[in-house]
């Protein structure tokens, strides 16, 4: 188990290190002819201020799969299921509200016309009347390159002299070499031939299917990792890094049909619980089909408890595509008062407690099972958020892990998510008793179904107040408590 968690941790550090890099990495694309192109503005995928939030996820609209592009207004990269981009979406609205997808290509420039007859080669006429021909190359890693070609789709000015390897070619296997541009993209692959005279030439080639490296993914070495730290990885292993990531993910959402399942626990005890049904489809009868959600919202509010649905729709062609989608509601359906749950809290027996925080947790945590292994890769995405917003990283600390467990059991015990606990109170009253030194308390608590550790990050990070509170520069301390009970997670984040 720990070497299957030690496994995720690296693998999502690999997952972000491998986007960070591509973010800030150019690729060969020649901006200077595209219609538009600001030199001082740089191109979208440079543009390192652009910051993408995560509440996407929670729009129901919005297919698991679509990744948003940063900087870019409602397009999406489609990824499958091994992390591979395998297209882009992009969305508008119309006037009734619906959505309309349509298949787009942002690496592509406005002015680059299609050469007919030519697959991937792209003419462009700049504002002199010069005339260039690019050919477009993507590979499986989702880099991309445009090579300057002349009007038959013939690479210009490539070395043909193979004598002398150069630092353009990359060895894969036999005499077979990948080329790579001044970037590290690849843009080809080359055979190295014997001319028989003592030279060698270059002879365009396709990559050779080579062989299936899974089976040594379970001999990998691990580094070993402590919570809080970033693991170093050698690039050698990311392909194999990924495909186990791929595996992992699956078996996380196996099984799983629901969109989201959220109790959030704002101020006063008002909380909002959101489940989704099992989808509806309907055959169009056009090659099409529809398939309808029926999401609904329980909200407690002020003593009333009040459910509302939402109707969404989403249509697909005969090939899967998503060609439109529509959100039909909130409706109102029942609404009734609640006082005994709102207005009547359960009453602890506060007369076991312990006067000293370490002796009230050797007291409580011998009846509950807390999920240390999540605990710690929580705790690791954190940090990792945090230095990627320029935030000084927490450290793990004994007080603040020992009430966000104790918290996380009171939950589990009376089994709620409020901030104003039967046993403990506030997080401020519970650090005044315990004489821990804060100036700033915070906390996160959520109530859901067993989630992984992405998962519980994912939530916290999309809503906005328990961003803030995780995000927060004041904050140098962390704690967390996982408590599973009756099929549900207990969380408690606690700040200091």
């Amino acid at each position: 188990m720990k070497r299957i968690i030690l496994l995720f941790i690296i693998l999502f550090a690999a997952f972000l290190g491998t986007w960070t890099y591509r973010l800030n990495t150019p690729v060969n694309r020649p901006d200077e002819y595209a219609e538009g192109y600001d030199p001082d503005a740089g191109a979208w995928w440079k543009s390192g201020a652009v910051a993408v939030d995560d509440d996407w996820r929670l729009d129901p609209e919005i297919p698991l799969n679509y990744l948003p592009v940063p900087g870019e207004n409602e397009l999406y990269m489609v990824v499958d299921d091994d992390g591979k981009i395998i297209g882009y979406r992009k969305r508008t609205k119309q006037i009734d509200g619906s959505w309309l997808w349509e298949d787009t290509n942002p690496d592509i420039p406005d002015n680059y016309e299609p050469v007919e007859g030519l697959e991937n080669v792209y003419k462009v006429t700049a504002e002199d009347g010069t005339v260039t021909y690019f050919k477009y190359i993507r590979n499986d890693d989702d880099t991309f390159a445009f090579v300057e070609v002349d009007e038959n789709g013939n690479v210009i000015g490539k070395n043909r002299d193979a004598t002398t390897i150069d630092g353009a070619h990359v060895h894969i296997t036999g005499n077979i070499y990948s080329e790579v541009n001044e970037h590290g993209v690849v843009i080809g692959y080359d055979r190295r031939v014997d001319n028989g005279d003592g030279t060698f030439s270059w002879v365009e080639t396709d990559l050779p299917e080579l062989p299936d490296m899974s089976a040594m993914q379970g001999d990998m070495e691990l580094p070993s990792v402590s919570a809080g730290d970033t693991p170093t990885l050698d690039t050698s292993d990311v392909d194999a890094m990924a495909q186990k990531m791929a595996e992992a993910n699956a078996q996380a959402n196996a099984g799983s049909t629901d969109v989201y399942n959220i109790d959030i626990t704002e101020n006063g005890g008002n909380t909002v619980d959101i489940t989704p049904d099992t989808p509806t489809v309907i055959n169009n009868g056009d090659g099409t089909h529809t398939e309808v959600e029926v999401v609904k919202e329980t909200k407690n509010v002020d003593g009333w408890t009040t459910t509302y649905e939402t109707y969404v729709k989403k249509t697909y062609d005969d090939a899967g595509n998503l060609i439109s989608t529509i959100s039909e509601g909130p409706y109102e359906v029942s609404s009734s008062q609640n006082i005994t749950k709102e207005t009547e809290p359960p009453q602890a027996d506060r007369s076991q407690k312990r006067e000293v925080l370490s002796e009230e947790f050797s007291r409580v945590s011998g009846s509950y099972t807390y999920q240390t292994d999540i605990e710690s890769e929580v705790f690791a995405l954190v940090n990792a958020k945090r230095t990627e917003n320029g935030l000084q990283r927490l450290t793990y600390s004994e007080d603040a892990d020992q009430m966000a467990k104790l918290r996380a059991a009171d939950m589990a015990a009376y089994d709620m998510s409020s901030g104003d606990l039967p046993t403990y109170g506030s997080l401020g009253s519970m650090a005044a008793e315990y004489s821990v030194s804060t100036a700033a308390p915070g906390e996160n608590l959520w109530k859901s179904i067993p989630r992984s550790a992405d998962e519980i990050h994912t939530r916290f990070q999309a809503i906005e107040s328990s961003r803030n509170t995780r995000m927060n520069e004041k904050a140098s301390k962390y704690g967390i408590g996982i408590v599973e009970q009756n099929g549900y997670y207990y969380i408690c984040e606690v700040f200091l």
